[in-house]
């Protein structure tokens, strides 16, 4: 991992370095599960029996280092072979005995049980100092007893995610053996809850290449230009470099991950509201963007269907990456725009066959906001289409507010009318008379139902339950909101297409160009 080991030294002052500390920590803290960061939380608040910390504070930043850098398997040897060690000199419940029982956790508690007899090692082992000596199958291995506390913490760790690590699966399993049933344990659980290792090394480039760039901090070096000239020039070592959409999801995942560790750092900070700016973007529907998982763009095109695939496709990076709406809004278009030329490229040179980028089909930035804008639409109409089958659900009260949200002319209407949140089935009737204006909305909501054929929305027997219809129209009015921002403010960045085709084009060329057939 890239700059790790600055996470264990810290920084005191305020400049390019204590910049780059925290945003390296801050990247290692990135996509890891809650369960993850319990276990680790768990063993810093770990205690002996007479209160003090059972380890230390670098203890548990060295075992975060390791495992997070997935530099692990050094310690996991380490590790198989104490176990081993113990086993073979007190048999399986050796290791029980010696870490919770008589809490031999460091090296002067171990040689100290040497001494006394409590803990016994096999004949294999001798001791010269802090370091013993281990043979098994003709192979010789030394411990430093030094790196005991490590170990344990490790042991603690591997324990949480299978309690059986601590007997071994026969009596001859050799130390390797056992290295690796840890090594695999450890991979396992990581695999499910922590970023891939692949993934977090990209992101590790990017942060280092940011900081050769310019230094200072790097989240406010993160914008569209920069993003465009990483792809057209990447720095050597670079990863998967070659579609543009990779490198552009891999600076937003950044962006994410260094706010996640400026949010973490701010909490329980007094700091005024305004006073956040990259922590939090202060502007209407700032709460959903804190959680850009929320909108599961799957889950929306299953029964209920309240999205086609191609629309799921299309709004992808809008619903994964809301904050880049307002930040990085020119990068979202060459996302999509480039992002498809350079696919339809790659797939053309895997068939073998000609390409040519100049004149193929290629829709420019304001084209592409047009088409936002047809989905849009849809969006609105399935919306709607929800909160129709909400109303036959007999949900008036989740209808009433989700119309309200959306209609400011009802709103107006509905503010002298408090009593229509309470009125039974039979009333409402004549309230809809009464109120034009809430008529024409319910009217609008029952024809977008009646019009679609979606699986979900068909009629009554086909509908499910309705927090279904409740969660999905929810996340269109999410949605919604996101391009309503990002068209907004196209008019800013949408005419840069001209000056933008030559740089893609020339750099597409480089890279693919030399790969298709040539014309005989």
């Amino acid at each position: 991992m890239t700059d790790a080991d600055d996470i264990d030294g810290g920084r005191d002052d305020k400049g390019e370095g204590w910049e780059r500390h925290n945003a390296t920590a801050s990247l290692l803290q990135h996509g890891l599960s809650e369960t993850l960061i319990g276990a680790f939380e768990a063993l810093a608040e770990q205690t002996e029996l007479d209160g003090r910390p059972r380890f230390s504070e670098r203890t548990v930043r060295e075992l975060r280092r390791i495992v997070l850098c997935r530099s692990y398997a050094n310690a996991c040897l380490e590790l198989g072979w104490w176990l081993w060690t113990l086993w073979r000199g007190g048999g399986a419940d050796a290791p029980l005995r010696a870490v919770y029982m008589d809490h031999i956790t460091n090296s002067r508690r171990a040689l100290d049980a040497v001494a006394r007899g409590t803990l016994r090692l096999p004949a294999e082992a001798s001791v010269d100092g802090a370091q013993c000596s281990v043979s098994a199958g003709g192979e010789a291995f030394v411990l430093h007893l030094g790196r005991l506390p490590l170990w344990t913490a490790l042991l603690e760790l591997l324990v949480f995610i299978d309690p059986a690590v601590l007997r071994p699966t026969d009596t001859d399993e050799a130390p390797g053996a056992v290295a690796n049933r840890l090594q695999r344990a450890l991979y396992g659980f990581l695999a499910e809850h922590a970023q891939p290792l692949q993934q977090q090394r990209r992101l590790a480039i990017q942060l280092q290449w940011l900081g050769e760039q310019g230094g200072g901090d790097p989240l406010a070096a993160i914008d569209d230009a920069r993003i465009l000239a990483y792809w057209c020039d990447p720095p050597e070592g670079a990863q998967d470099v070659v579609r543009f959409r990779t490198v552009a999801e891999g600076f937003l995942c950044l962006r994410e991950a260094l706010q996640a560790g400026q949010r973490a750092a701010a909490a329980g900070q007094a700091l005024a509201f305004e006073e956040w700016d990259e922590v939090l973007l202060a502007s209407e529907d700032c709460e959903q963007w804190l959680d850009p998982d929320a909108l599961d763009l799957a889950a929306l095109c299953v029964t209920p269907r309240f999205l086609t695939a191609r629309a799921a496709q299309a709004l992808e990076p809008v619903a994964r990456f809301p904050e880049a709406v307002v930040r990085l809004p020119l990068t979202l278009a060459r996302w999509q725009v480039w992002g498809a030329i350079q696919a339809r490229w790659i797939e053309a040179v895997k068939r073998r066959q000609t390409f040519d980028a100049e004149r193929a089909e290629c829709p420019d930035y304001r084209a592409w906001c047009t088409e936002l804008g047809d989905w849009q639409t849809e969006l609105r109409q399935m919306g709607e289409a929800g909160l129709g089958v909400l109303l036959a659900l007999d949900e008036w009260v989740e209808v009433l507010g989700a119309l309200v949200e959306s209609d400011p002319a009802l709103a107006e209407a509905l503010r002298a009318e408090p009593q229509l949140a309470k009125l039974a089935a039979g009333e409402r009737a004549a309230a809809r008379l009464r109120l034009p204006a809430l008529n024409q909305a319910l009217q609008r909501v029952e024809r977008a139902l009646k019009g679609t054929t979606r699986a979900g929305f068909k009629g009554e027997q086909d509908f499910a339950e309705a927090e279904a219809y409740r969660t999905g129209c929810a996340a269109l009015r999410s949605i919604d909101g996101r391009l309503r921002r990002l068209l907004e403010g196209a008019s800013a960045w949408s005419g840069n297409f001209s000056a933008d085709r030559s740089i893609v084009l020339e750099r597409l060329t480089r890279l693919h160009a030399g790969d298709a057939p040539r014309d005989k």
